[in-house]
């Protein structure tokens, strides 16, 4: 009895057939430990990262009612496309009255030039006048000693009874006469500097007339090219091929110059925007080679390519950043931004891709 016992106490040895199952197991779970190790010493991954893109504010670059809304919330859009159109009324009207100030601006430079020609012309001339009578009294002069010499010689002759009475007196008068042509000469010659002094008085407020004139034709243009300006953004287009979201106007709205009336998303300039760990960062640098998949969509691949890390970690740049230097000190694992430029997309349901969908992102790093 108790030797049967023993013998069914005793263990049996197993069979070939669980010991296959067990090694199996073994050598499957080996196998699984070596490509984790592998994939975790070749590659970097993390969840916290999204599909990022330029999302650009809409705004108005006047002030003015709104005449015409020429699209829908979340509508595609091409580059130019008209999207916002403003009334024109008042603005043509104010373009029309700078354009007529500036005419008339530039028809008082004419003016001005042409009065300035005048003046230098009335200089020159008056300058020329001058000369010549500067002339006529150096002739006088000449004549007046020509005149007093002969004088002095019949009056001495005249003395001496040489000559007489009726020459005597020819000679007087010819003696006063070249004094007279003198004096009026020298008269003349003053009235000419005058006249060429308030010439060039005239000339100068001529050309100080010309210098006002063409500021206020620079005014006039300044303020034509302000009104054209204003004129030519009445009409609001898309920067960019994309997505026009968070429509805000409607038509006959009063909007004011700079406010946002919509939000257009640049769907041709995606990339990815991954929040890596700081201690994965170690050897993740530009050019790394990415492998994206997307939450949304199971069957769409995406091929990228390191392109740059952030400059400070995310908590850096929060509204109010952490200060570490006050009450107990927690040691937390900061997050830094990488962006990935996306160089491939397999996308066989042609999905859209936009900023904001979540996705997996593994950087080779070996």
């Amino acid at each position: 009895m108790e030797q049967s016992l023993s013998e069914k106490n005793r263990k049996k040895p197993l069979s070939k057939g669980k010991i296959a199952t067990i090694s199996l197991a073994f050598i499957v779970v080996m196998a699984a430990v070596a490509v984790y190790y592998h994939h975790s010493n070749m590659y970097q991954a993390t969840d916290d990262a999204q599909i990022d893109g330029s999302i650009i504010p809409v705004r108005t670059k006047i002030s003015g009612y709104v005449a015409r809304v020429c699209f829908k919330d979340n509508d595609r859009v091409k580059k130019g496309d008209t999207l916002v159109v403003f009334e024109t009324t008042d603005l043509a009207a104010q373009a029309a009255q700078a354009r007529a100030r500036f005419e008339q601006a530039r028809a008082g430079i004419d003016i001005s030039k042409n009065s300035t020609v005048s003046a230098d012309l009335v200089v020159s001339a008056a300058d020329f006048s001058a000369g010549a009578a500067q002339e006529n009294i150096a002739s006088a002069n000449a004549r007046l000693a020509q005149s007093q010499s002969d004088f002095d010689r019949i009056e001495k002759l005249y003395k001496n009874g040489a000559v007489t009475a009726q020459a005597y007196d020819a000679a007087r008068a010819a003696l006063s006469m070249a004094q007279a042509q003198l004096g009026g000469s020298r008269k003349q010659y003053q009235a000419l500097q005058a006249q060429k002094k308030s010439a060039g008085s005239r000339m100068i407020v001529e050309r100080v007339q010309g210098s006002v004139a063409k500021s206020r034709m620079e005014e006039s243009q300044a303020a034509l090219d302000v009104a054209e300006y204003l004129l030519s953004n009445s009409v609001i287009v898309a920067a960019c091929d994309g997505i026009v979201s968070k429509k805000n106007v409607e038509p006959g709205q009063l909007v004011l110059a700079g406010n946002a009336v919509a939000s257009l998303i640049d769907i041709n300039n995606i990339y990815v925007t991954a929040n890596f760990k700081e201690t994965q960062l170690n050897d993740i640098s530009h050019g790394n080679s990415v492998a994206v998949s997307v939450d949304a969509y199971k069957d769409v691949k995406i091929r990228g390519t390191v392109q740059s890390v952030a400059g400070a970690s995310g908590a850096k740049f929060a509204l109010l950043p952490p200060d570490n230097a006050s009450g107990n000190f927690v040691k937390v694992t900061q997050r830094v931004s990488v962006r990935i430029a996306i160089e491939s997309m397999v996308n066989p349901r042609n999905k859209p891709i936009l900023p904001g969908l979540n996705v997996l992102v593994s950087v080779k790093v070996k």
